[in-house]
């Protein structure tokens, strides 16, 4: 099955692509907002991105999502041209091309836009940075939708890294990552690797007291752990959370 029969096959998966895309960067509201409020300071950068929205936001309205990636393909081209290929106009243009491709469920296309968004915020921001986090997140979940868990991989363990740097090893945060990892792997198929982050946020929810938390992510691992045919597991935690 190749990618686009498999996200248009999974509607929960395009659905999970839309809300990242909606959430985390990329041409979402606020990034919006905030070339709104650069432009109105006088800001260059933020009445650059304030155009590119304002010039691309008819062909999102009325769905021709081809004029829409047309105008970012220009823009791109012509920021290269006028800043370098390293300017930050880049990656909120970049941020944009991969929602595109979301839209048009082009998961590997997406992560590469993507890829190049964070690879120019690296250069201009902490790698610990909140906003550069959200496009790793990113990255790893498209990379994911586009069954390439190996290359997500890397991306998946570094936001897991970043979270127990910030809020702790056992932490409702690093616990509710690993619960989210363990549903896109889930969702994409890669049943071996989704048990593996289902029984690590399980063990951190168990050890946090989270009854609530825990009994959830115990349904979904014994769900994958009865697919991967590892019945005796399974009944053993089901029987642990009825």
């Amino acid at each position: 099955m190749d990618e686009t029969s498999y996200l248009l096959r999974s509607r929960m998966m395009v659905w999970v692509l839309a809300l990242v895309a909606a959430c985390a960067g990329g041409c979402g509201k606020k990034n919006q907002d905030k070339g709104k409020s650069e432009m109105a300071d006088g800001d260059p950068l933020g009445a650059w991105t304030e155009s590119l929205r304002q010039d691309t936001s008819p062909f999102f309205e009325s769905g021709d999502l081809a004029g829409a990636q047309r105008v970012v393909d220009a823009a791109i081209a012509a920021a290269v041209a006028e800043y370098g290929s390293d300017d930050l106009r880049l990656a909120y243009a970049y941020g944009m091309l991969a929602d595109l491709e979301i839209e048009k469920t082009k998961p590997a296309r997406a992560a590469a836009a993507r890829k190049r968004q964070l690879e120019i915020l690296e250069k201009h921001y902490p790698a610990d940075d909140k906003e550069v986090l959200k496009v790793v997140s990113k990255v790893y979940t498209e990379y994911v939708a586009a069954k390439q868990f190996e290359v997500a991989r890397p991306y998946i363990d570094r936001a897991i890294a970043a979270l127990e740097r910030q809020h702790g090893t056992d932490s409702d945060k690093v616990a509710a990552q690993m619960d989210y990892i363990g549903a896109l792997l889930d969702m994409a198929g890669e049943l071996a690797a989704a048990a593996g982050y289902y029984k690590h946020a399980l063990d951190k929810y168990e050890r946090l007291g989270r009854s609530s938390e825990a009994t959830l992510t115990a349904s979904r691992l014994v769900k994958a752990l009865r697919k991967l045919g590892r019945a005796d597991e399974a009944e053993h935690l089901a029987a642990r959370y009825p």
